[in-house]
């Protein structure tokens, strides 16, 4: 279930990961890398890395809906533009309009092409009623496989024996480059190739074993072109990640029935308990239910109380766990002021 009160939504999910502790995972708002000067909105987004069939770039008339669609070995540069629409979308800042087809053509390679001229910028930008072009210019994939043998000693039968584990792996490399046009200034306001990656490696018992884990390396490259996509919509808008937070759930009966009530998704009864255990005479159980007091603001949207809660419960009892929480949250604090100055 997914709730919404300020920059963040929250999405429980919990993972058993010791007997002291466990973690949920909240999706939260981070903001983005880049500052687009200007207070655009609407966005037009096309795929121009493909290779033409003899029409030109620049020319829109003959470009517009050719009904061709987007070739089907290319799924992975369509599978970037799409999802790089899609985090926009999810976002709260710019509407994006993904033209999938709208046909430029492109090199089909690592080289870009020349810049649009400014006639036919402004055509698309009018025809979709948009204040940004932004374009997937370049598009290219490369890949790395890779093997490891893993030694190591296990009991069988009471006599030490010596083991092997294969594993095997694959990463996928995108280059992916990108303009942003600004039809109203006639200005590239922004223009950069970047490369992400993507790993996918598997352990087994055997070696085909761990191959046959392995996604095909079509699968794997349109998965990837997806993952640049949005990582590239990271940088230039505000984008939902999923980030893990550690929440302790034992220590007596009562933070084991909170920890219960988390599991179930009442968070309000969880509340109620911690509160009252945060005066325990133990400092141990004291710091656990401030510590997951402070999960419990961050998810309220109250980050003030959260780094509150939780420098307390570090001096009730310091503890690694507490310590990483409270930079994660001074992080977070940051990331609201640059959300607040972007979203507004």
């Amino acid at each position: 279930m997914k709730k919404i009160i300020y920059p963040l939504s929250i999405l429980i999910s919990i993972l058993i990961i010791s007997c002291k502790t466990s973690t949920v995972s909240i999706d939260v708002l981070k903001p983005a890398q880049i500052n687009i000067p200007g207070d655009h909105e609407k966005i037009t987004v096309i795929n121009r890395s493909l290779p033409g069939k003899g029409s030109k770039g620049g020319n829109f008339v003959e470009g517009l809906f050719t009904g061709e669609g987007i070739h089907q070995d290319k799924n992975a540069s369509y599978n970037c533009v799409n999802n790089f629409a899609s985090s926009i979308n999810d976002a709260p800042k710019y509407k994006a309009n993904f033209a999938e087809n709208f046909e430029l053509s492109g090199t089909g390679t690592k080289e870009w092409p020349l810049p649009l001229d400014w006639d036919t910028v402004a055509k698309i930008t009018n025809y979709y009623n948009t204040d940004l072009l932004i374009i997937l210019e370049t598009f290219d994939s490369d890949s790395r496989y890779f093997s490891d043998i893993q030694n190591y000693t296990t009991t069988v039968d009471g006599q030490k024996v010596q083991k092997q584990k294969y594993k095997e792996g694959v990463e996928i490399y995108i280059d992916a480059g990108w303009r942003i046009y600004d039809p109203a200034k006639k200005q590239i306001i922004d223009q950069n190739s970047f490369r992400d990656s993507k790993i996918w490696e598997y352990t087994a018992e055997t070696q085909s074993a761990a191959k046959n884990k392995i996604p095909s390396k079509r699968e794997a490259v349109d998965q990837a072109g997806a993952f640049a996509g949005f990582m590239y919509a990271s940088r230039i808008s505000p984008t939902w990640v999923t980030e893990p937070r550690t929440i302790f759930k034992t220590r007596n009966d009562q933070m084991k029935l909170a920890f219960k009530y988390v599991r179930q998704n009442n968070w309000k009864d969880a509340y109620q308990i911690w509160s009252q255990l945060q005066s325990s005479e133990d400092n141990k159980i004291a710091a656990y239910a401030l510590h997951n007091l402070a999960l419990y603001h961050e998810f309220s949207d109250n980050i003030d109380m959260a780094i509150n809660s939780a420098n307390e419960a570090y001096k009730k009892f310091p503890n690694d766990y507490t310590a990483r929480y409270i930079n994660i949250l001074n992080g977070r604090q940051a990331e609201i002021n640059r959300l607040n100055e972007q979203l507004k």
